[in-house]
């Protein structure tokens, strides 16, 4: 398991929090921007959320998101980015959905959490969320690497589309907004009402 204060520290070495931090807010700013206006959507919920350059990006295109994720220090720092407190919930005990949306956006999150994990967390999605976009890469680096960015499930995009089948989750298209491999899955689970 790699630890918090570790991956948030990576991440400042390497730029996220200074010198990449426009271009990514940017680029998830163009996500939120297809999300809201080419596909309707209103609410979103982030599995991931990370230093927060979606929940930002969704601010200034006016989409409504509530972000989920595990690292304090993201969250402190995706706060001191003009995050609201309320829009970024940290892990609490097991995962639950905070309600429903529209859609979830997870952006290079599930290849570090177990099959095992996914099998609690995809059905509440599954029920919850209108759309999926997902991307997760499909590259491993080196093993070292690897265990030291919490890498520990790799899968290609089709093995994702059966994952996420088996749960209510149908394919619809390629997404590459975000990264190549992204793809936009749409719930055969979710009852809005």
């Amino acid at each position: 398991m790699v630890d918090n204060k570790y991956f948030f520290d990576e991440q400042v070495r390497m730029g996220f929090t200074t010198t990449h931090w426009p271009a990514l807010v940017s680029l998830h700013r163009g996500a939120a921007d297809w999300l809201k206006h080419g596909l309707g959507i209103e609410t979103c919920f982030e599995f991931g959320s990370g230093l927060g350059f979606f929940l930002v990006g969704s601010q200034w295109v006016g989409l409504n998101a509530i972000g989920y994720d595990i690292n304090p220090h993201e969250r402190d720092f995706a706060l001191s980015r003009g995050v609201e407190p309320h829009r970024y919930i940290l892990k609490d005990g097991a995962f639950k959905m905070p309600g429903k949306f529209d859609a979830c956006y997870c952006i290079e999150v599930f290849e570090h959490i177990t099959d095992e994990e996914l099998a609690l967390i995809i059905p509440q999605l599954a029920e919850n969320c209108g759309y999926l976009y997902f991307t997760s890469t499909p590259y491993p680096t080196t093993p070292e690497q690897d265990a030291a960015w919490g890498h520990i499930n790799i899968k290609q995009k089709e093995t994702w589309k059966v994952l996420f089948s088996q749960y209510g989750f149908k394919f619809k298209q390629d997404a590459q907004q975000v990264t190549e491999w992204g793809m936009l899955f749409k719930s055969e689970k979710f009852d809005q009402w």
